[in-house]
């Protein structure tokens, strides 16, 4: 069993690229008000596949999901460290402190969504969520286990957290974009803005798991 002060959650598919990465989580880890830390993580191709999560109609999504490694994000986001109301199990870090205080993870949610359901948590305890883009890893998703969602989990999930708002994404933002876009007006403000909307590109959001 783990002894430390701080804990770190790791999957086994992963490759460093940054040398200092956990002392570039710790740095946060160590702060009281700090609950998790999230790193940035890349595919083998060198896009984006983690820089925090939001969470949108009740579902955990990567924003910038396959973007260039070096896109800068919503207003230069990606450079440096932020509030996420979560970040992915596959690397995480937590103070042994919170950890106990939370509970844990959730045995109901097994296979997925137990990361985000413990970072939610943390929210609602009244600590802050942090993802440092200066600790880069590759992740090598879903190598080494097939993908799954059972019903039994998603189902959970959104009991918890199906009416949960993110404290970090601007309401008045597109919940059907990849990026920070302004969301389409409602009907009564007028023809013209609503046709103005259809620039926006609509896509399926990527299963966070």
């Amino acid at each position: 069993l783990a002894s430390g002060d701080y804990l770190l959650f790791l999957n086994d598919d992963m490759e460093i690229v940054t040398v200092s990465w956990i002392e570039e989580m710790l740095r946060f880890a160590q702060q009281p008000e700090i609950g998790v830390v999230g790193a940035k993580l890349l595919f083998p191709s060198g896009r984006l596949q983690h820089t925090g999560m939001t969470l949108q109609k009740g579902r955990p999504v990567h924003l910038y999901y396959s973007y260039p490694r070096d896109h800068p994000g919503y207003f230069n986001n990606h450079r440096v460290a932020r509030n996420c109301c979560a970040v992915t199990g596959a690397c995480l870090m937590t103070s042994r402190q919170v950890f106990e205080q939370l509970g844990g993870f959730s045995t109901d949610l097994p296979l997925n969504y137990n990361d985000v359901d413990y970072c939610l948590r943390a929210l609602e305890a009244g600590f802050r969520n942090i993802v440092n883009p200066s600790a880069e890893l590759i992740h090598f998703e879903l190598g080494t286990r097939t993908p799954a969602v059972s019903p039994e989990e998603e189902a959970l999930f959104q009991k918890r957290w199906g009416s949960w708002r993110d404290p970090y994404f601007n309401p008045n933002l597109a919940t059907n974009s990849l990026e920070y876009r302004i969301g389409a007006p409602p009907p009564s403000i007028g023809r013209t803005l609503s046709q103005g909307s259809r620039h926006q590109r609509e896509v399926e959001m990527p299963l966070c798991q």
